[in-house]
């Protein structure tokens, strides 16, 4: 039988026309998500299947990360849309006035969404913000940050669901 390591190691695929990838992502059913920062769409690659999955109607995301609802949430502009898994169906959005990069969850299941500074708006700020995903609403802002990149600072729960087993 074929397991998702042999898929991977031998196949290179193509992205789809209109995603420009920059977030990156595994779902717990082994299929790559990629953000896209400069289309509007999202990518899901089924590597059993060999096929892409797009989702439309967003503007340009960098941050995605799976939720403990098995819904997936793509930073898009202002906004994170929840993105069901299986059939690509924008169930949610939560939205604010600041642009947004990173996007992960804690451990008590709250959707956290890290915006950066935008150097031409002296208005804008670089925040956490704590997200109720029941809800889709804002459980808590946290300011005073400086010049977070999220990513890196950003991987959260999603360790939980990593596993690697040795070949052999």
């Amino acid at each position: 039988s074929r397991g998702l390591g042999d898929v991977y190691k031998r196949q290179i695929w193509d992205i789809p026309p209109g995603v420009a990838p920059y977030g990156i992502t595994v779902d717990h059913k082994g299929r790559v998500w990629l953000a896209s920062v400069l289309g509007s769409i999202a990518g899901r690659f089924d590597p059993v299947t060999e096929t892409w999955g797009v989702v439309e109607g967003f503007g340009g995301g960098s941050g995605l990360a799976e939720g403990p609802d098995d819904l997936m949430y793509v930073s898009a502009g202002n906004s994170v849309h929840a993105v069901q898994i299986d059939d690509l169906t924008i169930e949610g959005t939560w939205t604010n006035d600041e642009g947004v990069k990173g996007v992960s969850f804690d451990a008590d299941g709250f959707l956290w969404a890290v915006t950066q500074r935008d150097d031409e708006d002296p208005a804008s700020m670089a925040a956490a913000y704590k997200i109720d995903v029941s809800t889709m609403t804002t459980d808590g802002v946290y300011t005073g940050l400086q010049d977070p990149y999220t990513y890196s600072d950003m991987t959260g729960n999603a360790l939980g669901s990593v596993a690697c087993v040795p070949e052999g």
